[in-house]
Protein backbone atom coordinates (compact mmCIF):
# COMPACT_ATOMS: atom_id res chain seq x y z
CA UNK A 1 0.00 0.00 0.00
CA UNK A 2 1.37 3.39 -1.13
CA UNK A 3 -0.48 5.87 1.14
CA UNK A 4 0.70 8.91 -0.09
CA UNK A 5 0.38 7.98 -4.14
CA UNK A 6 -1.65 10.05 -6.14
CA UNK A 7 -2.82 9.16 -9.49
CA UNK A 8 -4.38 12.41 -10.34
CA UNK A 9 -4.53 16.16 -9.63
CA UNK A 10 -7.25 17.88 -10.58
CA UNK A 11 -8.08 21.78 -10.73
CA UNK A 12 -11.20 22.71 -10.94
CA UNK A 13 -13.11 26.43 -10.56
CA UNK A 14 -15.88 26.87 -7.47
CA UNK A 15 -18.67 25.92 -10.08
CA UNK A 16 -16.85 22.65 -10.76
CA UNK A 17 -16.08 23.42 -14.05
CA UNK A 18 -12.26 21.72 -14.78
CA UNK A 19 -9.80 24.03 -15.08
CA UNK A 20 -6.99 21.62 -15.14
CA UNK A 21 -6.19 18.09 -15.12
CA UNK A 22 -2.65 16.75 -14.21
CA UNK A 23 -1.12 12.78 -14.31
CA UNK A 24 0.96 12.31 -12.00
CA UNK A 25 2.55 9.19 -13.60
CA UNK A 26 3.68 10.94 -16.59
CA UNK A 27 3.74 14.41 -14.32
CA UNK A 28 2.27 16.36 -17.55
CA UNK A 29 -1.00 18.24 -17.99
CA UNK A 30 -3.72 16.47 -19.68
CA UNK A 31 -4.95 18.81 -22.52
CA UNK A 32 -7.89 16.40 -23.74
CA UNK A 33 -9.93 15.23 -21.20
CA UNK A 34 -12.86 13.10 -23.01
CA UNK A 35 -16.14 13.01 -21.36
CA UNK A 36 -17.49 9.92 -20.61
CA UNK A 37 -20.35 8.53 -18.32
CA UNK A 38 -17.80 8.01 -15.44
CA UNK A 39 -16.52 11.24 -15.88
CA UNK A 40 -19.97 12.46 -15.27
CA UNK A 41 -20.62 10.67 -12.48
CA UNK A 42 -17.72 11.74 -11.07
CA UNK A 43 -18.11 15.18 -11.57
CA UNK A 44 -22.10 15.52 -9.61
CA UNK A 45 -20.14 13.76 -6.97
CA UNK A 46 -17.78 16.14 -7.09
CA UNK A 47 -19.73 19.14 -7.72
CA UNK A 48 -22.21 18.11 -4.74
CA UNK A 49 -19.05 17.60 -2.43
CA UNK A 50 -18.10 21.13 -3.44
CA UNK A 51 -21.33 22.65 -2.78
CA UNK A 52 -21.14 21.21 0.76
CA UNK A 53 -17.57 22.57 0.98
CA UNK A 54 -19.13 26.08 0.08
CA UNK A 55 -22.13 25.70 2.32
CA UNK A 56 -20.51 24.49 5.24
CA UNK A 57 -17.62 27.03 4.64
CA UNK A 58 -14.87 23.74 5.35
CA UNK A 59 -11.92 23.61 3.68
CA UNK A 60 -11.27 19.96 3.24
CA UNK A 61 -13.36 16.77 2.27
CA UNK A 62 -12.70 13.42 0.80
CA UNK A 63 -15.27 11.21 -1.25
CA UNK A 64 -14.57 6.98 -1.27
CA UNK A 65 -16.02 5.36 -4.06
CA UNK A 66 -15.54 1.84 -5.40
CA UNK A 67 -12.55 2.36 -7.49
CA UNK A 68 -10.77 6.00 -5.92
CA UNK A 69 -10.64 8.37 -3.32
CA UNK A 70 -10.98 12.07 -3.61
CA UNK A 71 -9.19 14.76 -1.29
CA UNK A 72 -10.67 18.46 -2.33
CA UNK A 73 -9.28 21.22 -1.12
CA UNK A 74 -11.06 24.58 -1.14
CA UNK A 75 -9.17 27.97 -1.35
CA UNK A 76 -10.92 31.21 -2.85
CA UNK A 77 -12.64 29.89 -6.40
CA UNK A 78 -10.32 26.96 -6.55
CA UNK A 79 -11.05 23.90 -6.03
CA UNK A 80 -7.53 21.03 -5.44
CA UNK A 81 -8.90 17.51 -6.02
CA UNK A 82 -6.32 14.83 -5.54
CA UNK A 83 -7.05 11.49 -6.84
CA UNK A 84 -5.62 8.71 -5.02
CA UNK A 85 -6.05 4.84 -5.34
CA UNK A 86 -8.67 3.14 -3.43
CA UNK A 87 -5.79 1.73 -0.84
CA UNK A 88 -4.25 5.13 0.20
CA UNK A 89 -4.39 7.14 3.37
CA UNK A 90 -6.65 10.59 2.28
CA UNK A 91 -5.97 11.15 5.93
CA UNK A 92 -1.97 11.09 5.57
CA UNK A 93 -0.30 14.46 6.42
CA UNK A 94 2.06 14.56 3.74
CA UNK A 95 -1.12 14.48 0.90
CA UNK A 96 -2.66 17.20 3.26
CA UNK A 97 0.16 19.52 3.38
CA UNK A 98 1.07 18.85 -0.60
CA UNK A 99 -2.89 19.78 -1.34
CA UNK A 100 -2.73 22.79 0.85
CA UNK A 101 0.68 24.02 -0.18
CA UNK A 102 -0.18 23.54 -3.93
CA UNK A 103 -4.05 25.11 -3.96
CA UNK A 104 -2.27 27.91 -1.91
CA UNK A 105 0.37 28.21 -4.46
CA UNK A 106 -1.77 28.16 -7.18
CA UNK A 107 -4.25 31.20 -5.81
CA UNK A 108 -1.07 32.28 -5.77
CA UNK A 109 -0.46 32.31 -8.77
CA UNK A 110 -3.91 33.03 -10.52
CA UNK A 111 -3.19 36.83 -8.39
CA UNK A 112 -0.15 37.34 -9.03
CA UNK A 113 -0.41 36.93 -12.64
CA UNK A 114 -4.00 38.17 -12.73
CA UNK A 115 -5.92 35.36 -14.36
CA UNK A 116 -9.26 35.14 -14.48
CA UNK A 117 -9.94 31.71 -15.78
CA UNK A 118 -13.47 32.00 -16.15
CA UNK A 119 -12.16 35.18 -19.11
CA UNK A 120 -10.06 33.34 -21.17
CA UNK A 121 -10.21 30.87 -22.98
CA UNK A 122 -8.49 26.92 -22.02
CA UNK A 123 -5.94 27.11 -24.55
CA UNK A 124 -4.66 30.48 -23.11
CA UNK A 125 -5.13 29.31 -19.74
CA UNK A 126 -2.75 26.31 -20.43
CA UNK A 127 -0.33 28.17 -22.24
CA UNK A 128 -0.03 30.69 -19.66
CA UNK A 129 -0.05 28.47 -16.49
CA UNK A 130 2.16 24.95 -17.93
CA UNK A 131 5.29 26.20 -16.94
CA UNK A 132 4.48 27.70 -13.54
CA UNK A 133 2.46 24.82 -12.80
CA UNK A 134 4.87 22.22 -13.43
CA UNK A 135 7.37 24.64 -11.07
CA UNK A 136 5.54 24.65 -8.67
CA UNK A 137 4.37 20.67 -8.85
CA UNK A 138 8.41 20.30 -8.76
CA UNK A 139 9.27 22.20 -6.00
CA UNK A 140 6.49 21.12 -3.69
CA UNK A 141 7.19 16.90 -4.87
CA UNK A 142 11.02 17.45 -4.12
CA UNK A 143 9.69 19.53 -0.25
CA UNK A 144 7.08 17.15 0.70
CA UNK A 145 8.65 13.69 -0.78
CA UNK A 146 6.04 12.63 -2.65
CA UNK A 147 6.60 9.84 -5.70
Amino acid sequence: MNKTKILRIEVLEESGFPLMHYDMQSRKIIKDIASSNRDVLKSSLLVAAIQGLSETGTKISTIETEEEKYLLVKKKNLILVLVLPKDADAYSEKLHLFAHSLVHGLVKLHEKMGLSPGDISMEEYYEKMEKPFNRLMNLLVSKIGLK
